[in-house]
């Protein structure tokens, strides 16, 4: 009996050819070497000949570490600015519906307060009448009155 199941005599992976590892010395391994080969000669000629100091030299290499962050800098300050023209927009639009949203508002207020004085009418209109009606007669009675 087999413990294998039959599929694994077949790798899922493709097999690299030949041509392809070719492929990969021509495009990687040779462009790489070559430059590592470029720079390593001219730092020895720079270096034979003498040519500049060392302060120069981390002078320069501070400047080509400061380039990248100056990038992201200037990337942040584009946002930055897009985000100010966004506000100095919004601040020229708003007023517009703004507006519009306290007039509803008022209208709103409006008609709460109408329809509230319409609903406790019924209970306060008897309790003023009866009050007035009694400021009236004491009135009265007070003009009446013999004191």
């Amino acid at each position: 009996m087999e413990t294998t199941p039959r599929n694994a005599e077949q790798d899922p992976r493709p097999k690299p050819v030949g041509g392809f590892r070719q492929v990969v010395w021509l495009q990687i391994y040779i462009p790489l070497i070559l430059m590592i080969l470029v720079l390593a000669s001219l730092v020895t000629v720079l270096w034979v000949g003498s040519v500049g100091t060392f302060s120069g030299w981390a002078d320069t290499a501070l400047i080509f570490l400061i380039i990248p962050a100056l990038l992201v800098g200037f990337i942040f300050l584009v946002v930055l600015a897009g985000l100010c023209y966004g506000i100095i927009y919004l601040i020229g639009w708003i007023p517009g519906p703004s507006k519009q949203v306290r007039e509803i508002a008022e209208r709103v207020d409006h008609e709460t307060r109408r329809f509230a004085g319409i609903l406790v009418r019924p209970f306060f209109a008897p309790r003023a009448a009866l009050s007035a009606l009694g400021k009236a007669i004491r009135h009265l009675a007070s003009i009446f009155s013999t004191d």
